[in-house]
């Protein structure tokens, strides 16, 4: 399931999403009438999505995964512009999920490569490497979704079980924004009065921001970023979700930068195969202390 609260719209890229939710439903064997019905919603609606014209409304979203029988993460397709973007969400999924940098001897020279540090993510990377296409995202939900134990990922899920639907932190992205923020006004150094009037909003308005009471839109965001002089990719967040939607998410960042399984020791670990990758996984070990006081529960 997807939380409410953040802008799905600006998650998600539709175009791929119309794609995938076409291939889903032929493969299904439904009609858009059909599929329509399943998810109480017309079949011009269903039409819409499949032609990019729209982008369904979050429990649409959820409907149209129930009725498929897959995951939200076998139908969306996370939305990444460009590197900086992508690296911004490898860095979330790294610090959330588990995964760490470390700097290894290959081939007579150092390189950075990617491991697992939670249970779960150990077992992603060696079904990746064994069993899982990078590009097949449509039966993603058939080629690997595992159960997991929240007390694994303190960081996203709220309660303490062992259970596939575990339930999300609420207002989680707020709460990281807010923490973002603050720490790079005070990184300037920059007053909340100084910022709010570069940005001609009311102190309370920023304080909002900062306590994680509100979420700014995306106009506000790109303003933000313009006076602290930074790119918005540094206040970017998505919203990965459950672990397995997470590991789907870095499949799709893994095809962009060009990043693959590689067998290291008595297991696997993720490593570059270009300049691109190369430089995604130094951003995420120069960043990794400032990722960490974002996420962390004991951040700023």
């Amino acid at each position: 399931m997807i939380n409410k609260g953040i802008l799905i719209d600006r998650q998600f890229d539709a175009e791929l999403f119309a794609d995938n939710l076409r291939l889903l439903r032929e493969g299904k064997g439904l009609t858009q009438a059909e599929l329509g019905s399943l998810c109480g919603i017309s079949e011009n609606a269903i039409r819409n999505y499949e032609l990019g014209r729209c982008f369904p409304k979050i429990t649409t979203l959820n409907a149209l995964a129930d009725a498929l029988d897959v995951s939200v993460g076998s139908i969306c397709i996370y939305l990444f512009d460009n590197d900086l973007e992508l690296q911004a969400g490898l860095r979330q999924i790294c610090q959330v999920y588990g995964l760490r940098v470390k700097t290894c001897p290959i081939e007579d020279k150092k390189q950075n490569l990617l491991f697992p540090s939670s249970s779960f993510m150990k077992r992603f990377i060696e079904e990746w490497a064994h069993h899982i296409s990078i590009g097949d995202f449509a039966t993603w939900k058939e080629h690997f979704c595992l159960p997991y134990l929240s007390d694994d990922f303190p960081l996203r899920l709220a309660d303490h079980s062992c259970n596939k639907q575990c339930k999300l932190k609420e207002n989680w992205i707020q709460s990281c924004f807010a923490k973002k923020l603050k720490a790079l006004r005070n990184a300037i150094p920059i007053t909340q009065r100084e910022l709010a009037d570069v940005l001609h909003i009311s102190v309370g308005a920023l304080r909002s921001y900062e306590e994680g009471r509100r979420l700014p839109k995306k106009d506000r965001q790109a303003a933000i970023a313009e006076a602290l002089n930074i790119d918005i990719t540094e206040l970017m967040l998505y919203d990965f979700g459950d672990p397995n939607r997470a590991a789907s998410a870095l499949l799709q960042i893994a095809k962009r930068l060009r990043l693959q399984p590689v067998a290291y020791g008595n297991g696997f670990a993720i490593e570059a195969t270009d300049e691109r990758g190369a430089s995604a996984i130094a951003a995420v070990h120069k960043n990794w202390e400032a990722d960490f006081a974002v996420y962390s529960e004991k951040g700023a």
